[in-house]
């Protein structure tokens, strides 16, 4: 709506000044420039806060499954209601859960890293887990892990970091 009011205010001031076409030329010329950098500015503002609250609730979440208490939320107890189905695997999907948790924060740390200047690459610690992630992924089996994606509720964003991640690891990227 912002957009759509400033269009309207842009075109009205053009027909208020037919006679000086070369004045309001020079005017979009400065202005036009000027707006799009503030627009860019105040969506990288948004971005960066949007990061920085995914982030937080990432490490929320991985503080609350390392303490134990992540069995009693609301999420904690649809994957403690899985696990409970899978009898000797329970141990793989909570491990599970923790690990893709841990790496895809680990992807956001790296994202923002790069963002604010100072890249880092992925360690080869970040290969073990990967390997290891794997590993439980093969256990659990793709029902499994279908049934594991709701209740985790990574979005497809989280799922794309941590894919650009496992490919940094790999040497893909």
């Amino acid at each position: 709506m912002p957009g759509l009011l400033v269009a309207m205010v842009v075109h009205s001031l053009f027909n208020h000044f037919p006679d000086q076409p070369i004045v309001i030329m020079a005017l979009t010329l400065l202005l036009a420039p000027a707006t799009i950098f503030l627009a860019l500015i105040r969506s990288d503002h948004a971005t960066q806060q949007w990061l920085a609250a995914d982030r937080a609730a990432h490490e929320k979440m991985l503080a609350e499954i390392r303490a134990g208490h992540f069995a009693n939320t609301e999420r904690g107890e649809a994957i403690a209601a899985i696990a409970s189905r899978l009898g000797d695997k329970s141990e793989d999907a909570r491990a599970y859960v923790e690990l893709k948790t841990e790496l895809v924060l680990r992807a956001e740390e790296l994202i923002h890293a790069a963002q604010s200047g100072n890249p880092a690459a992925p360690a080869d610690v970040d290969k073990q887990k990967f390997a290891e992630l794997d590993a439980l992924e093969q256990r659990l089996g793709q029902t499994t892990l279908a049934a594991l994606a709701a209740p985790l509720g990574f979005t497809r964003n989280d799922l794309w970091e941590l894919s650009r991640l496992r490919a940094r690891v790999r040497g893909e990227a």
